[in-house]
């Protein structure tokens, strides 16, 4: 029999994993301002061990605070696009809660950017289920206005040539790599993006 003793972790704040954006070491998450509206900032955490799908919080979430659970990366990723702080440009507008600690996470992950055409809620799905669909991708979110996808990958098994030639594929010209025009007029009518169709 195996017994974890987490007695000292007993009134620590514990968060699901969902909610935790890695940048280099350290851990992030989005947190709600007091109010009605949905308003969120960025934070750096220290986390504590991980319980199955969730962590401990050593630091820097206090208890009844609401973090983004599910969608942490869209946020993030709309936050990005909009010119607000994110985890691309992070290091210059938060301001850590602490001295900085080595944390255990699953991997260094890249987040980069893409321009993918498109034009709806088909197109997005279509684009990042392809995305995702690349071996490493861990996040993903098109923006069907900006026409702008941020991506989270794993540099050890992805790359930015992968995902373009992935979404590429199903229909969608993605960076320098363009999609067939046999597979481009397959798709519904509401999705062609090019001019004449």
């Amino acid at each position: 029999m195996v017994k974890a003793l987490l007695n000292q972790y007993q009134n620590k704040v514990v968060i699901p994993n969902t909610a935790v954006l890695w940048t280099g070491k350290r851990s992030l998450v989005y947190v709600k301002q007091h109010g009605e509206e949905a308003i969120f900032n960025m934070r750096e955490i220290i986390l504590g061990p991980q319980l199955g799908s969730s962590y401990v919080v050593e630091s820097g979430l206090n208890e009844g605070e609401e973090v983004v659970s599910e969608g942490a990366f869209s946020v993030d990723a709309a936050a990005q696009l909009e010119g607000k702080p994110s985890m691309m440009n992070q290091a210059e507008h938060i301001l850590p809660t602490h001295e900085p600690q080595p944390v255990t996470h699953p991997t260094d992950l890249t987040q980069s950017s893409l321009h993918v055409s498109g034009n709806c809620g088909m197109c997005k799905k279509r684009i990042e289920t392809a995305a995702l669909s690349v071996d490493g991708v861990t996040n993903v979110s098109w923006d069907s206005k900006t026409k702008q996808m941020v991506y989270q990958y794993d540099a050890k098994k992805a790359s930015p040539k992968k995902v373009q030639e992935a979404i590429a594929k199903v229909g969608h010209d993605a960076g320098t790599s363009k999609a067939s025009t046999s597979v481009y007029k397959t798709l519904p009518e509401c999705c062609l993006y090019r001019d004449g169709k």
